[in-house]
């Protein structure tokens, strides 16, 4: 082996554990999780250097594909602090490729595991739907318990993204289980908020309070600061649709809070966005505006496609309530772009619905029915009851415009 490709062995090794100590540093909770994140910055350019030198060797050596297989696991969650989306992304697919160039079916259901929320968050549901199915069937042949779990949970977060709450309490359900069972209290947590935020998406808001007070209960025992934060967000959530708004704006601040501490941009986006939604209820749009403007910018950067059309939608909402509607047609078109490439049907309706507002607004009569149109149609296939009100909505504006058709004041677009 020649001497050069023996010291970047031996510079990979040593900050592949370097990258685990901070991480075992960081889940220690309190105080150790500022001292693991320090470490971690202190050796971040070393690490990315010796995961780029393991990926690019697993053909030729054994040592090398071990490495970059064990190089995302290493860090685990501190590397959702400190990389984009692609970045991780790249990660895991180099490791699933070493974990089968060395044929470690076990190492292979872990990275099938974690790659499938990725695709998840970038909208190709297909693709994560498939690593969440495979990794569950490898996991269930090896009886590895917490696999199971995780890719239980991660299945239930796909499937409520696809607007079906009742698959996704199933699967959340099995998970939680399981995990009391291993008394894995961490993941028995995000089991809790995620059957939260399910319960929420059917409206059963005392279900969805009492399942995040659980998770966050579990967290500050812990001493989870980025779980702690992401259920501080989920239950301002629930406070701003209960129309308590102060009290979810406090809920934010406490989790951009810990998000800030924590350089964590997607725990810091996702903050951000819902403390503008909260100063926009309380009639303070410009403080809104800047604040989705802040979420927008951080989602692009991270490639969080969801967390992005999230975004524009809310922009273009609020611009249509500050009367701009040019403004509000540009950004929820955008959106719009985003909600059918992640299939987010829900979500899609009701930029639809904003965007029929905004043009029926700039006068585009025959565009915002057509718009309406599909908004009706899409709450219709949901059985959902604001259906009702989208069809009044539709059946006055084909009204209004019958009439200015008969007297010659529509124009034809």
């Amino acid at each position: 082996m020649p001497s050069v490709h023996r010291a970047c062995l031996r510079h990979a090794v040593h900050y592949a554990k370097a990258l685990r100590a901070a991480r075992e540093l960081y889940d220690q909770g309190g105080n150790n999780i500022a001292s693991g994140l320090v470490q971690l910055d202190a050796d971040w350019a070393n690490i990315q250097m010796g995961q780029n030198w393991a990926a690019a060797n697993i053909e030729d050596d054994e040592m090398a594909a071990t490495l970059c297989s064990n190089y995302p696991d290493s860090g685990l969650r501190l590397l959702t602090l400190r990389q984009p989306l692609r970045e991780r992304l790249r990660w895991r697919e180099g490791a699933l490729a070493a974990a089968r160039r060395l044929n470690d079916e076990s190492a292979v259901a872990v990275h099938l595991g974690n790659l499938g929320p990725l695709y998840d968050e970038l909208g190709d549901v297909p693709r994560a739907l498939e690593y969440h199915h495979l990794a569950l069937e490898l996991f269930r042949a090896r009886g590895y318990w917490r696999g199971e779990s995780r890719a239980l949970g991660n299945l239930g977060n796909t499937y409520l993204n696809l607007n079906d709450a009742l698959r996704a309490i199933s699967f959340h359900e099995q998970a939680l289980t399981i995990e009391r069972e291993l008394n894995d209290l961490r993941g028995e947590a995000e089991s809790l908020g995620n059957l939260g935020l399910a319960h929420a998406h059917l409206g059963e808001m005392e279900k969805a309070i009492t399942y995040f007070e659980s998770a966050l209960q579990i967290q500050r025992e812990l001493g989870d600061q980025r779980g702690t934060s992401r259920s501080l967000g989920n239950m301002g959530n629930i406070m701003a649709r209960l129309g308590k708004t102060e009290r979810a704006i406090e809920m934010h601040e406490q989790q951009l809070a810990i998000a800030i501490d924590l350089r964590d941009r997607q725990g810091q986006a996702d903050a951000r966005g819902a403390l503008g939604l909260a100063y926009r209820r309380i009639g303070e749009l410009s403080r809104a505006l800047t604040l989705l403007h802040e979420a927008l910018r951080l989602h692009q950067n991270l490639g969080d496609r969801r967390g992005e059309g999230r975004s524009l939608a809310n922009l273009g909402s609020v611009y249509l309530e500050h009367s701009e509607p040019q403004k509000a047609v540009e950004y929820l078109n955008q959106s719009l772009a985003i909600k059918l490439e992640t299939q987010e049907r829900r979500a899609e309706a009701k930029v639809l619905w904003d965007l029929a507002l905004a043009q029926r607004k700039l006068g585009e009569s025959v565009r915002a029915t057509e718009q309406l149109q599909r908004t009706l149609e899409i709450y219709q296939q949901m059985d959902n009851s604001f259906a009702v009100e989208v069809r009044e909505l539709l059946e006055a504006w084909q009204t209004e415009d019958n009439a200015r058709w008969a007297s010659g004041n529509l124009d034809i677009q």
